[in-house]
């Protein structure tokens, strides 16, 4: 996250000052008349990948969550920071921007092996071609076809407890099954039943399709539905519309026009 942070103190008496004052300010900001908005896409992006830099620190050590830091930054010079796959960037170019980093090779293989597959070796050009691979949860349990609720965020990168409510988010959705499998074929209540979560691709697809023919027929339903109760409003609009032209072709005043 951006290191300069806003005096939020300073700011509420602003706020409260521009409420309460009624006399014209002594001071005046220079973005007095400009207004401001949060770039939602900016921050859920630096949102993400502060929590990915921690899970590496929580992991490994804070330089390997530096070392991964600097992959991200570099990859979206060459990438579009949601793409579920970024593109290549060399260890030389990681070297460069973490200079005074020592042990840069053994970090980069610490990251390959324990960050969940997000960072990959793809090549040896330049000291080496790195990629990261952002993949959600239903991409991973695709992938691994059976898995466990606690591999999910060993291998996600995520906390347990964030990672239990969207594995049973997309378990109610129907974007994921569940497959039971005991240790033993003989029933028992002693026997461990383990819940192996997995995709059903074919079964997800139908649903997806299903959703986009429902929101088509409410889209002309509703179109329909408001038509039919605008319609005395629109043939009204239409009349006006043509008396004003007709005005204006015949050269009527301006009045006339707004009468």
């Amino acid at each position: 996250l951006p290191q300069d942070l806003l005096d939020l103190k300073a700011l509420q008496q602003e706020i409260q000052h521009r409420h309460t004052e009624t006399t014209k300010p002594t001071f005046t900001h220079p973005d007095t008349n400009v207004f401001w908005r949060l770039n939602y896409d900016r921050f859920h992006i630096e949102f993400r990948d502060s929590e990915i830099r921690n899970s590496i620190v929580r992991r490994v050590d804070p330089l390997a969550g530096e070392c991964l830091g600097a992959m991200l930054k570099l990859s979206y010079k060459v990438s579009d920071p949601w793409a579920a796959i970024m593109n290549v960037v060399t260890a030389a170019d990681i070297r460069d921007q973490l200079k005074d980093l020592k042990y840069l090779d053994q970090y980069f293989k610490i990251l390959e092996e324990q960050s969940g597959e997000c960072v990959q070796r793809v090549g040896d050009a330049g000291g080496g071609q790195y990629r990261l691979n952002m993949a959600n949860a239903f991409q991973l349990i695709h992938k691994k076809q059976m898995m466990e609720q606690d591999m999910i965020g060993e291998v996600s990168m995520i906390g347990k407890k964030e990672a239990n409510l969207l594995s049973y988010r997309l378990l109610h959705d129907n974007f994921l099954r569940i497959h039971e499998l005991r240790k033993t074929l003989t029933p028992s209540p002693a026997n461990k039943i383990i819940y192996l979560f997995h995709v059903d691709i074919n079964s997800v697809v139908r649903m997806v399709l299903e959703w986009c023919y429902k929101s088509m027929y409410n889209l002309i339903v509703q179109r329909e539905t408001r038509g039919t109760d605008n319609r005395r409003l629109l043939e009204k609009r239409t009349r006006v519309d043509s008396i004003v032209e007709n005005l204006k072709q015949s050269g009527g005043t301006e009045e006339q026009i707004q009468e």
